[in-house]
């Protein structure tokens, strides 16, 4: 993956490190899920949540083609 950005509360939000920090895959797929209802709502405003946004869905692609 590429390496990780930030949003405005300087928090680390590459899935990757989300992964890396997650205890186990529920932890991981709460966080995914949870970021992606703040998407839909509209809390995405920068070009750097836009583009971790693309990287969720892809995310979300992949743990569907999983099951």
């Amino acid at each position: 993956m590429s390496k990780p950005s930030t949003h405005s509360k300087g928090q680390t939000t590459s899935l990757f490190v989300l992964e890396s920090e997650s205890e186990n895959r529920y932890g991981l797929v709460h966080k995914v899920a949870r970021r992606a209802k703040q998407i839909m709502e509209g809390h995405a405003q920068t070009s750097a949540e836009l583009s971790n946004n693309r990287a969720i869905k892809a995310a979300i692609k992949e743990l569907v083609a999983e099951q």
